[in-house]
């Protein structure tokens, strides 16, 4: 078998396996966004190439005459495949059902008039053969031109679509990757159809729609070009959750955003004046912009509450402050759950300075109310104690009876306060209630050496008190070791 234009099938080859290569990684990463249409793409692609392939390898006959023909598939379904790649790669909404059904109508009537053209010969008029190369070909017939303009047409519009989406992608290295891809299968496609002989009745197109396919996974696989895909301006405006209107110097409302038109209903008529509460807001600003909250009442608005806006300026040279602006910007956004948190905040803030008052009120009354008992108790303790000799357990008992009954009260007056006693008082406010030992002390130190005597313990007519004061004053003694027994103190619960 003779293989002519051994460079044609190379380059076939390369782009046959760069194709199929492409297919697959597209399917290895079918998660990534709208990657289905670059599939589809490279799906066609890799049955175009495979195809040339194969007749180009095939000897003349009829294998290769059916080879022909079926080539004519991927040509006939690749322009609307193309479109529809390249409206989701500039970044505007997939082609639905029904468009994609009416794209469809012609390559469809192509493939039919092709599978009948034995009847009517619209699409080819005959069989023709090479002088250049073992091959045949067609005449083509007038219908094939009319398909021939139809895929122009489609592709030139995804060249569009890609090129809008240059102008405004910011990612320019990915954008240009695609658009090189785009222009290289349609120059190659346009050279051969009207100048067949130039490339010795070789189709190259293939070649070029390999390396478009090529170039096009290089940028979505490596770039992320289908995720760098650039958002409209109105679409960004109109997902915003904060109401947007701009007037014009003299108080038209040039646009709105749904979150406007949502709020203000029936009052945003654009291209006509402001009217109404919109009126007053605009009739608020200054060269300096404004921004303060407003009350907006069920008249004003759709719902009511408090807002917060914003009214700047627009000028025409950013860097010149002076100059009158061209347009207002008015910015509006609901604040009410930060009202209702502000107001919640509050209320209990209230309540906890009232509970503080109460509780630090009820400290004091426990103080002056207490302290001076208790230092009483200890001091009659301590003179019982040293005054005795004898049952001092039962001085100590009565002395941790009465604190129980002090304790009591303490509890019960904290209780009212709305404070639990003992240890789940706050460090700071248990802080501010003295220590009954500490204040006698201070109280002792204070009132001079007079308060450092013990307090005289009660006159007693019993026997055994008699026996005491008969007894040495050494005895009394402060110095004297005692022979008393060390009582505990019953512990605070």
């Amino acid at each position: 078998m003779t293989i002519p234009f051994p460079p044609v099938v190379v380059l076939m080859v390369i782009a046959t396996i760069a194709t199929a290569w492409m297919l697959g990684a597209s399917i290895v990463h079918r998660d990534r966004p709208r990657i289905v249409y670059f599939q589809a793409l490279s799906c066609m692609g890799f049955l175009w190439c495979f195809l040339a392939l194969l007749y180009n390898l095939l000897e003349p006959g009829v294998l290769q005459h059916v080879v022909l023909d079926l080539r004519y598939i991927p040509i006939a379904l690749i322009p609307v495949t193309w479109l529809m790649f390249s409206a989701v790669a500039a970044g505007f909404n997939p082609i639905g059902i029904r468009r994609t059904t009416l794209l469809a109508c012609v390559p469809v009537m192509s493939l039919f008039l092709l599978a009948t053209n034995d009847f009517h010969h619209l699409v080819f008029e005959g069989l023709r053969t090479y002088e250049e190369h073992p091959g045949i070909g067609h005449y083509r017939g007038s219908w094939f031109w009319v398909h021939t303009a139809y895929s122009y047409t489609l592709m030139v519009a995804g060249l569009v679509l890609i090129w809008a989406r240059l102008v405004r992608s910011t990612h320019r290295k990915a954008t240009v990757l695609m658009i090189g891809g785009a222009v290289t299968p349609f120059l190659l496609n346009a050279a051969y159809v009207f100048n067949e002989q130039a490339f010795a009745y070789i189709d190259p197109s293939p070649i070029g729609l390999g390396a478009a396919v090529a170039v096009y996974g290089v940028a979505i696989l490596r770039y992320d070009a289908l995720d760098l895909i650039p958002v409209g301006h109105s679409r960004i405006v109109d997902a915003m959750t904060e109401a947007r209107i701009v007037f014009t110097d003299r108080g038209r409302i040039l646009d709105a955003n749904n979150a406007a038109v949502g709020l203000f209903g029936d009052r945003i008529e654009l291209g006509r004046p402001a009217v109404g509460v919109i009126r007053e807001l605009w009739e608020r600003r200054c060269l300096a912009g404004i921004c303060e909250e407003v009350e907006l009442g069920g008249r004003q608005a759709e719902w009511p509450g408090w807002f917060e806006i914003d009214l700047q300026p627009v000028l025409r040279d950013p860097h010149q402050p002076i100059e009158e602006p061209t347009h207002w910007v008015l910015r509006v956004w609901d604040v009410r759950r930060r009202k209702a948190t502000e107001t919640a905040l509050e209320h209990r803030v209230q309540i906890a300075e009232a509970q503080t008052r109460a509780a630090l009120a009820a400290i004091v009354r426990v103080r002056d109310l207490f302290g001076p008992k208790l230092r009483g108790i200890e001091g009659l303790n301590r003179a019982m104690i040293e005054d005795l000799d004898g049952e001092p357990a039962v001085w100590s008992e009565l002395t941790a009876e009465a604190a129980e009954n002090m304790r009591g009260t303490l509890a019960t007056i904290l209780k009212r306060a709305g404070l639990e006693p003992g240890p789940t008082l706050d460090p700071l406010e248990s802080s501010l209630v003295p220590d009954p030992r500490k204040g006698s002390n201070r109280d002792s130190n204070a009132s001079g050496e007079q308060s450092k005597m013990p307090s005289p313990a009660p006159e007693s007519h019993s026997g055994a008190d008699r026996r005491a004061n008969d007894r040495p004053a050494t005895d009394r003694s402060p110095s004297a070791p005692s022979s008393l027994p060390h009582t505990p103190s019953r512990p605070r619960p």
